[in-house]
C-alpha cells in the first residue's frame, strides 16, 4: 500500500505537466497561424531539440499566461543538461600513519568525466589546523588550462578549465606540526566547485607517537615495538666541486626504500623531502645563490606510509652568489668607526642593482656582511667594484678568512660601545684592498688578528685593526683608476693567490702568499677605508664565492 500511494502521488506532475504542454501546443499554434497568415513562417525546433520548444519572438512568451510562462521555461531545459562532471575526482595522502614533525604529500587529482567542456574549475585545499604549509605544484592540465592559482598561509587554490575527459594534478606537501597528540586523526579536504557542481573528496591521516609492526613467531603473531623498517646507520656528503655539485649517500641495514630531506636550517622547517626509492644517493646541482648552506638527513620507509628515524644530518655549504637584487639578502655593517658616517644600502638604477659602502669621513672604515659561509677550502671569491670618487689613499676591496663568534652580529646595536667595542664577528680575518695613489692603484693584503676600539682622538682610524702581517704593492698593472675592476682571490690551505683586473680585460695575478692562518673561518664580506681625505664610495656589482676542485 505505501509504495503504490508513493507511485500515484508520482502522477499528479506529470498530468499536469502534460495538460501545460497540451495548452502551450494550442496557443503556440494560434499564435503561429495568425502570424502565418500576416506573412511571418514560424520558427522550427532544432533538429534533435527534443522537449525543446522555440518561440517566434519574446512577444509570443510574454503573451502566454504566468503558469503556462513558467511550464514552458520549465519544458524547454528538458534537453539543455549540464554534460561536464567533476565528481570523480579524488585526494590521496602518501603516507596513512606519521609522527609529529613528518612530512606527507597530498594529491588531488581533479577530473571532467563528463563529455563536454567544464566552466571555470576553483580548487580550495584548506590545511587543517594540525598541519604546516611546506610546497605546492600544479601539474600542466591534461586537457584543459589553468588560469590561477597559489598560497595564501595555509590555503592552496587552483584555478582553471578542463575538456572533457581532462585532469589535472594538485600536489601539497605539508609538515605534522610537533604539538599535534598521539592517536590524533587528521582529516584533509579539497573543496571543488565549477558552475553548479562540487565535490569535496578528502583523505585521513594518524598521528602516531611510535611505528610498531606485526612479527612473526610462528603459528602465531604477535605485536610488538620492533619499527617495521630499520633505521639509517648513517650519512655522508661528498664536497662540491666546481661546478657546484655534489652528492648526499647513506646506507640501511636492508631496508626497501628511503626518504632524504633537505632544508636551509637544521631544525627542517620549510625542507623539501624526495622519496628516492631503494637507491642510496642522490646528487644535486645548484646554481650558486645567497642561500648557500643545506641540511641534509635521510630515513628508511617502507608500505603504509610507515618509516624508521631520521639519521644524524649532514651539512653541506655550496656556492654563493649575490647580484644585490634582493635588498633583504643581509649585507649589512658589521664594523664601523662612525655610525654616522659610515652607510651601506642597496641601490637599484635603471638596469643595474648595486650594494653601496660609502665611508663618508676622514680616517674612517666599514665593513659589510652577509654573515654567510664560503665553502671549505679550496674556494674562490670574485667581484666588480668601482671606486665612484677615486682619491688619495682611499681603499676598497673585500675580506676574508674571518671569524664570527654570536648568530647576530653586532648583537647590541643600541649603543655606541655595542657597534664599536664588539667582538661578536670579524675579530681575525685577511683584508684584500685597491689603495688609490696619485693616478694609480696599489695593492693592500692584511692579515688582521685583532680589532680594538682606540676613540676618535687616537691619530687615526678609531677602530684599529691589529696586523700581524702586511703586503704592499706600488702600482699594479692591468686595473682601471676610475671604472670598474674584477677581484679574485683563490683560497687554499696553506696558500693564498690575489687577483686583479680591469672588468673588461684579464685578471692578472698580482701576488702569492705562502700561508693561511685562518683557513678553518668561512665568513667573508666587504671593505672600505679613508685616511687623509674623505668620502670613498666603493658600488659593488656582484660578489661570488665558488668551490674550487681539489
Amino acid at each position: 500500500m505505501k509504495q503504490t500511494s508513493q507511485i500515484g502521488a508520482k502522477r499528479w506532475p506529470v498530468l499536469f505537466l502534460a495538460a501545460s504542454l497540451l495548452l502551450l501546443l494550442i496557443a503556440m499554434g494560434s499564435a503561429q497561424s495568425l502570424r502565418a497568415q500576416e506573412g511571418d513562417e514560424p520558427t522550427p525546433a532544432p533538429d534533435g531539440g527534443a522537449g525543446v520548444f522555440v518561440t517566434s519572438s519574446q512577444e509570443d512568451l510574454e503573451k502566454l499566461p504566468p503558469a503556462l510562462r513558467e511550464s514552458l521555461v520549465k519544458v524547454s531545459s528538458f534537453g539543455a543538461a549540464d554534460s561536464y562532471e567533476i565528481g570523480e575526482s579524488t585526494k590521496v595522502a602518501s603516507r596513512s600513519m606519521v609522527l609529529p614533525g613528518d612530512q606527507v604529500t597530498f594529491t588531488i587529482v581533479v577530473r571532467n568525466s563528463g563529455d563536454t567542456d567544464s566552466p571555470l574549475i576553483t580548487v580550495t585545499d584548506e590545511l587543517p589546523n594540525e598541519l604546516s604549509y611546506v610546497d605546492h605544484e600544479f601539474a600542466i592540465p591534461d586537457g584543459g588550462l589553468q588560469s590561477g592559482g597559489g598560497v595564501s598561509g595555509n590555503v592552496v587554490t587552483w584555478e582553471g578549465n578542463l575538456a572533457a575527459g581532462g585532469s589535472v594534478e594538485i600536489t601539497v606537501v605539508a609538515e605534522v606540526k610537533n604539538s599535534v597528540a598521539a592517536d590524533t586523526q587528521v582529516t584533509n579536504v579539497a573543496q571543488i566547485s565549477a558552475g553548479d557542481k562540487s565535490a569535496a573528496p578528502e583523505t585521513t591521516i594518524m598521528v602516531v607517537d611510535e611505528v610498531s609492526m606485526p612479527f612473526v613467531h610462528l603459528p602465531m603473531v604477535v605485536y610488538g615495538e620492533k619499527p617495521l623498517t630499520p633505521d639509517i646507520i648513517s650519512i655522508t656528503s661528498s664536497r662540491p666541486n666546481s661546478q657546484n655539485r655534489w652528492t648526499v649517500s647513506w646506507n640501511g641495514a636492508g631496508a626497501a626504500s628511503f626518504e632524504l630531506q633537505e632544508a636551509h636550517n637544521p631544525n627542517f622547517t620549510n625542507s623539501k623531502t624526495f622519496a628516492v626509492g631503494p637507491e642510496a644517493s642522490k646528487s644535486f646541482d645548484y646554481a650558486p645563490s645567497t642561500s648557500n648552506v643545506y641540511y641534509y638527513r635521510a630515513r628508511s620507509t617502507a608500505g603504509g606510509g610507515v618509516a624508521g628515524n631520521w639519521s644524524q644530518t649532514v651539512k653541506v655549504v655550496g656556492g654563493y652568489r649575490d647580484d644585490f637584487t634582493d635588498p633583504a639578502s643581509g649585507w649589512t655593517i658589521r664594523r664601523t668607526s662612525h655610525l654616522d658616517e659610515v652607510k651601506a644600502w642597496y641601490e637599484f638604477p635603471p638596469n643595474y642593482t648595486w650594494h653601496i659602502l660609502q665611508v663618508n669621513d676622514r680616517w674612517d672604515l666599514g665593513l659589510t656582511s652577509p654573515l654567510m659561509e664560503a665553502p671549505s677550502v679550496p674556494y674562490a671569491i670574485e667581484l666588480e667594484v668601482k671606486s665612484v670618487h677615486p682619491g688619495w689613499q682611499k681603499g676598497l676591496g673585500l675580506v676574508f678568512a674571518s671569524d664570527k663568534v654570536s648568530d647576530t652580529c653586532p648583537k647590541d646595536t643600541n649603543t655606541t660601545d655595542g657597534w664599536y667595542k664588539h667582538k661578536d664577528c670579524f675579530n681575525e680575518f685577511y683584508e684584500f684592498m685597491l689603495v688609490e695613489g696619485a693616478d694609480k692603484k696599489n695593492l693592500q693584503v692584511q692579515r688582521v688578528h685583532e680589532v680594538v676600539w682606540l676613540g676618535s682622538g687616537s691619530g687615526g682610524i678609531p677602530v684599529h685593526r691589529k696586523v700581524a702581517k702586511n703586503w704592499y704593492i706600488e702600482k699594479i698593472s692591468g686595473v682601471s683608476w676610475d671604472d670598474y675592476n674584477r677581484m679574485r682571490v683563490v683560497v687554499r690551505q696553506n696558500e693564498i693567490e690575489f687577483w686583479a683586473g680591469r672588468s673588461d680585460g684579464e685578471l692578472k695575478l698580482q701576488l702569492t702568499i705562502d700561508e693561511n692562518m685562518y683557513s678553518g673561518n668561512p665568513y667573508f664580506g666587504t671593505i672600505a677605508t679613508t685616511q687623509e681625505y674623505s668620502n670613498t664610495t666603493a658600488r659593488y656589482e656582484y660578489f661570488e664565492v665558488m668551490p674550487l676542485g681539489n
